[in-house]
């Protein structure tokens, strides 16, 4: 079991489903924060994920799943209960396709100290730890404040001055020597240039000399979590290929609402799984965050239980015999709304 101090995980982070419109200018609501991450993908067509960051000091868009940087369509505005679109486009709005949206709060945008180089614009939340940090490159070894005040277990970050440049993700079960691609499906491979060969602390995040993540002049956006018990867990699996009819139990200390996992020692997609999209067990609809791909179902690939997920198929892509899994998970609500902390079970 473990303790949060989170009573309602919806407060920081909510998936959301709704159909285009087809409109040139949009409000959705229903969040229930003023989102300041929102990853969007349209599940009926093959578009790739988009997704809008609130440090930005314009609203361009990312796409998770391509090399880009910084492009339109911008958003309208962040809300108070959601978002607004300004613009048409296929990414988010087109008429009659279903999208999921998924929304981050951070919120803290005064009062980081520290590290070598220092944000030109962030906002993080050491509750639920989270935070997003908009840097310059300086093409040194290099470290930046995160504020979160716990240990970041993954990092991702993205050049976004220029195409052509890969996310790259830290993730503490891989190894501060170690990077792996978010819009890929390639393993995770070997150098010390990308994370300076040096695991998070509480205080700061480390990058290396690599022009994915610092060349001099260049703009960068980092993506931080930390573990919170009850909340959050960022961690690793071993599969087991259904050998002896066995798949892995992986546990959480709660019950998952989001997942995404990547096999670590080999090729194969990120695979995102929530409970919006599925109601009920078992998980059947994925999406793979490194590809435009539609989402697919018709295959039981995952239940979500009360302390952690289960495996049920022995598909290589979430549970190939010795594949190494990586993982980034969030939880569902273990209270009500009377503010008090609970055991998450």
């Amino acid at each position: 079991m473990a303790y949060t101090t989170i009573n309602k995980q919806e407060t920081f982070f909510k998936t959301l489903l709704y159909t285009g419109n087809g409109a040139s200018s949009r409000s959705l609501t229903g969040v229930g924060f003023q989102p300041d991450w929102i990853w969007i993908k349209d599940r009926s067509t093959g578009h790739d994920h988009y997704s809008f960051q609130s440090p930005f000091t314009t609203k361009y868009g990312l796409e998770p799943s391509d090399t880009s940087g910084e492009r339109n369509p911008q958003l309208g505005s962040f809300d108070s209960d959601g978002f607004t679109f300004s613009s048409l486009d296929s990414f988010y709005n087109s008429n009659s396709d279903n999208y999921v949206s998924w929304n981050w709060k951070a919120g803290t945008t005064s009062g980081l100290s520290g590290g070598t180089i220092t944000p030109t614009a962030y906002s993080f939340n050491a509750t639920s730890g989270f935070g997003m940090y908009v840097y310059d490159g300086t093409g040194s070894n290099a470290n930046i404040a995160h504020g979160l005040g716990r240990v970041p277990h993954m990092v991702m970050v993205k050049r976004i001055d220029q195409d052509g440049n890969s996310w790259q993700v830290y993730h503490k079960n891989n190894g501060a020597n170690q990077w792996i691609e978010l819009d890929s499906n390639g393993a995770q491979q070997s150098n010390t240039n990308r994370w300076n060969g040096t695991a998070p602390t509480s205080s700061i995040f480390y990058i290396g000399t690599d022009s994915d993540v610092n060349a001099s002049g260049g703009r960068y956006i980092a993506y931080v979590f930390a573990p919170i018990p009850g909340y959050s867990r960022i961690g690793a699996y071993k599969g087991q290929g259904g050998a002896g009819g066995q798949t892995p139990f992986i546990y959480t200390g709660f019950k998952p609402s989001w997942i995404m996992i990547k096999k670590a020692n080999g090729t194969q997609n990120w695979r995102m799984f929530d409970s919006a999209r599925d109601i009920d067990n078992p998980m059947e609809h994925q999406l793979k965050a490194d590809t435009s791909d539609t989402e697919s179902s018709g295959t039981a690939f995952i239940d979500f239980l009360s302390n952690g997920f289960k495996i049920l198929v022995s598909t290589d892509s979430i549970n190939g015999n010795n594949g190494d899994y990586i993982y980034l998970c969030f939880g569902q609500s273990v209270v009500g709304s009377n503010n008090v902390p609970a055991t998450a079970r």
